[in-house]
């Protein structure tokens, strides 16, 4: 453009009055339409910078945006984690100490267990296998521990009578579960055969138990062998002394302190005209 400039001064200096008004005149015009094709080409880059500009603006914008959703979501998901990893911990925590409840339970059951002077045993519900003795069970009935495991409960009972032990024992179970205690109860005394063949009487009760994951029936059994036969004795000492006063020639009768007839031998309503079933 300066070039042209230099050019249409030159021509005018050169060429004629006329001539260079007229071409003075074409040169300025096209000058002014070169300075106005510059101002628009410059108006035009001022637009495209603005633009570029304001796109610039727009994406830091986007991207500070972006920056702070990436940072909200890695502070949620950081929490989330935590929160994650804090239920993990709670639980585990609690889980370990139910098992250790459970742990210190079984130990205190098990030193009871093992400690209790009364026979105490442990059978399989199914197979009614021995699966735990206590020492005193050993030392009452002969067997060892490990015949004990190769025993089932009926080889410890009399033959007679295990069918209604086992009949009175699911019974029992039965009116258990329908007052949901448990399968707790009382057997009652039965009669068991020790290693040397001696007679046991035992009162036995129970409770159904888990035991080794199995379902299993807890019995304790408590030898009122010494108290049946003491009982036995007594009544065969009855027996023999009314037997002795029933056979007694003089006539023996007894009264309460108000002088109620209580009892009497079979010579007193003999020789008072009574029915010996009137006395």
């Amino acid at each position: 453009m300066r070039h042209d400039a230099d050019q249409a001064f030159e021509r005018t200096r050169n060429a004629s009055g006329d001539d260079s008004r007229a071409w003075a005149d074409a040169a300025f015009v096209q000058l002014g339409e070169d300075q106005q094709a510059v101002d628009e080409e410059l108006s035009a880059l001022r637009s495209r910078i603005d633009t570029a500009t304001i796109d610039a603006d727009q994406s830091a914008q986007a991207s500070s945006g972006a920056m702070i959703l990436l940072v909200l979501t890695m502070l949620a998901g950081s929490g989330v984690l935590i929160w994650l990893f804090a239920s993990h911990e709670r639980a585990s925590r609690e889980k370990l100490g139910i098992a250790r409840a459970r742990q210190r339970s079984n130990e205190r059951f098990r030193g009871m267990f093992e400690a209790h002077p009364v026979p105490m045993w442990i059978v399989d519900r199914e197979t009614m296998r021995f699966v735990a003795v206590n020492p005193a069970v050993i030392e009452h009935f002969g067997f060892s521990e490990p015949e004990f495991m190769s025993m089932v409960l009926s080889d410890l009972h009399f033959t007679e009578d295990f069918d209604s032990f086992a009949a009175r024992l699911g019974r029992s179970e039965s009116e258990a579960g329908e007052r949901s205690s448990a399968g707790r109860g009382a057997a009652g005394v039965w009669r068991y055969c020790s290693k040397d063949g001696a007679a046991i009487s035992a009162d036995v009760s129970h409770h159904s138990l888990t035991y080794s994951h199995r379902p299993g029936i807890f019995m304790l059994a408590n030898d009122v062998t010494d108290r049946i036969n003491a009982e036995a004795e007594a009544r065969r000492s009855n027996e023999m002394l009314e037997a002795v006063i029933d056979n007694t020639p003089q006539r023996v009768f007894w009264k309460d302190r108000e002088s109620r007839y209580l009892g009497c031998n079979n010579a007193f309503p003999r020789d008072a005209g009574l029915a010996y079933t009137d006395r």
